[in-house]
């Protein structure tokens, strides 16, 4: 428990009339299926993954790597970008820390 965990989000009405749309970021074990921090947030944001991340760590500790999808947030998409070394703001601060990032090729999932 703790070495892989899944980070994701998902964008949806889910307050239905009560609120508009909003992202649910959610950590998950990958050993276990546990789910590990749960935020709900404007949007699936840099900063908003920064503040889940240090939640997740200052209650579980640090976990060998984080598994995600391709969002850009955890890896340069573009494949014209003329600097960064290929590397986000996010995949910056968790090498850091020494925890791998890992994105996943799953597609996403269809609304």
């Amino acid at each position: 428990m703790g070495e892989l965990v899944q980070i994701g989000g998902s964008e949806h009405a889910r307050f239905e009339d009560r609120g508009g749309m909003c992202t649910l970021l959610a950590f998950v074990d990958d050993a276990t299926s546990r789910l590990m921090v749960l935020r709900f947030v404007a949007s699936e944001s840099a900063f908003d993954c920064f503040r889940a991340t240090r939640s997740y760590l200052e209650a579980h500790g640090k976990p060998v790597a984080l598994s995600s999808d391709k969002h850009g947030i955890f890896r340069v998409n573009r494949k014209d970008a003329a600097t960064g070394e290929g590397i986000t703001q996010f995949g910056r601060a968790l090498s850091a820390l020494n925890i791998d990032i890992i994105c996943a090729s799953s597609p996403p999932p269809s609304h």
